[in-house]
């Protein structure tokens, strides 16, 4: 980093989490010759999630043994439970052999991963990066976080430049508790948003897979868990679509999981006009969501969906996490 970088460091809030005194005093030093003089470090994740509560950090570090609830916590954040900034630049420290947690923190929503130890030429480099050229977020049913797949990637999934407060302050621009609220509620209202789309886009794959099951005669238990998956996406797709004011849509969504709840209890033996609604409540609550996409377009999203779905061979899917 330039002297200019140091400099503008200086309003820079950050936060520790490392349960090893040497590790932990180390971080501080790195980030204090980055020139961050206000940093908290601390070695448990309690007084962490209690200081989240009294002030906004634009950095959190976080070392991936410090709590078995660490990406949880990492994931609450993300999902505005804990803290009033879900899109705080959050950094795991991890062993080079945790090869798991690697996995955990990425899927929690951390921007980025540091190998343990700390060097500090490295951290400063990619702690430049993520604040200069940080990834844009992607929303999905249980995910809030940069989006990692390559920008060539062609995705239905909707990329949404959030708030960057480490950015702010670095171009010397004003940042208080006012203006984090303003621009956290204009950037949470994308959130909720994509998470429709989102929910759109997982309703109209799943049906695909249930009605392509029935038709090929395999009516077996995980078609009622798919059917449960419908009724969780549903669900929240209702209290989405009515913390954005969007009434008719929450009406809808909360009337069709009360319908898909009746059709799960007899998934072995359904009739026609259990089949004619499961057929149409995608294409319902997809066209509520997407008003100006044609049919066709719809249609060839959640089909490419399903068989992108197929082609993974995943195991099941998570449920909706609130946000």
């Amino acid at each position: 980093m330039s002297e200019a970088d140091l400099h503008s460091m200086e309003k820079v809030v950050a936060f520790i989490g490392e349960p090893d005194d040497i590790a932990r005093r180390e971080l501080r030093q790195i980030l204090n010759h980055a020139g961050i003089k206000q940093v908290s470090a601390h070695s448990n994740l309690l007084n962490l999630a209690t200081l989240m509560g009294q002030m906004s950090p634009d950095l959190i570090i976080l070392s991936d043994d410090l709590d078995p609830q660490v990406f949880e916590f990492i994931r609450n954040v993300r999902h505005n439970k804990i803290g009033n900034n879900p899109f705080v630049v959050i950094f795991t420290m991890s062993a080079p052999d945790h090869v798991e947690a690697v996995k955990r923190a990425m899927q929690a929503g951390t921007d980025d991963i540091i190998i343990k130890p700390a060097v500090e030429e490295q951290l400063l480099q990619r702690l430049k990066r993520v604040t200069m050229n940080r990834l844009a977020f992607i929303v999905t049913s249980d995910y809030v976080g940069p989006d990692r797949r390559g920008l060539s990637r062609s995705s239905n999934i909707r990329r949404i430049n959030v708030l960057n407060t480490l950015l702010e302050k670095v171009s010397g621009k004003d940042v208080n508790p006012e203006t984090i609220r303003t621009a956290v509620d204009g950037c949470m209202n994308e959130v909720l948003q994509a998470r429709l789309d989102s929910h759109s886009l997982r309703l109209g794959f799943v049906c695909n897979l249930v009605l392509e099951a029935y038709k090929a005669n395999k009516i077996t238990p995980d078609l009622h868990e798919k059917m449960l998956v419908l009724v969780d996406v549903l669900k929240d797709a209702a209290k989405t679509a009515e913390r954005l004011g969007d009434k008719e849509l929450a009406l809808l969504c909360g009337s069709l999981s009360a319908d898909v709840v009746l059709i799960a209890g007899r998934y072995t033996a359904l009739t026609a006009k259990d089949m004619d609604l499961l057929q149409k409540l995608s294409k319902a609550v997809v066209s509520a969501v997407k008003p100006s996409a044609t049919p066709d377009k719809l249609e060839e999203e959640t089909r490419a969906a399903a068989d992108t779905y197929q082609q993974r061979q995943r195991a099941g899917f998570n449920l909706a996490q609130e946000i």
